[in-house]
């Protein structure tokens, strides 16, 4: 199963339009795991125009009627696997340790956004994620992730953009 992880999408409010290769890769995805923070109900639209499966979340920029659709946390199993995704603004700068002390008992897989900078790192039985940003990154690349869930394992690789 091929999974796209993405978020801080931030359309139109750091940049003009969601890139094509984000919206290619969604569309090929069995799974999309957005972390919030589309800014429009347009770009909201857009992903799951593409997308059959779009798990997202409200980040702590998402404002008007499409938010209502969108909850503050997702706990879902795949494969086996406990996954939560949030955006991690309500933990300030969320840290991941703190994420999987908070978590950890629940969680096989935690997926957040908010700070822009990809980072997959496993800690006290469960592995944190965050993709990164496709636009105004900080301090590093801009960037999604892309995951494989077979027997019950999860691979996933950081795509930096051009």
């Amino acid at each position: 199963m091929l999974i796209l992880l993405t978020g801080d999408t931030h359309v139109p409010d750091r940049a003009q339009e969601v890139a094509p290769e984000l919206l290619n890769e969604a569309a090929r995805a069995d799974l999309v795991i957005h972390t919030g923070d589309f800014n429009s109900p347009e770009i909201h639209a857009k992903f799951l125009e593409v997308s059959d499966s779009l798990c997202a979340v409200r980040g702590n920029r998402d404002r008007g009627s499409f938010t209502d659709e969108l909850p503050e946390e997702l706990e879902f199993e795949l494969g086996g696997l406990q996954i939560i995704v949030l955006h991690g603004h309500s933990f300030g700068r969320p840290r991941p340790s703190r994420l999987a002390r908070h978590y950890g008992t629940t969680a096989d897989i935690i997926v957040y956004g908010h700070l822009h900078r990809p980072l997959v790192v496993p800690f006290s039985g469960c592995t944190v994620i965050n993709p990164g940003a496709p636009v105004e990154p900080r301090c590093s690349p801009a960037s999604y992730m892309l995951g494989e869930l077979r027997d019950g394992q999860f691979d996933v690789q950081t795509v930096y953009m051009k």
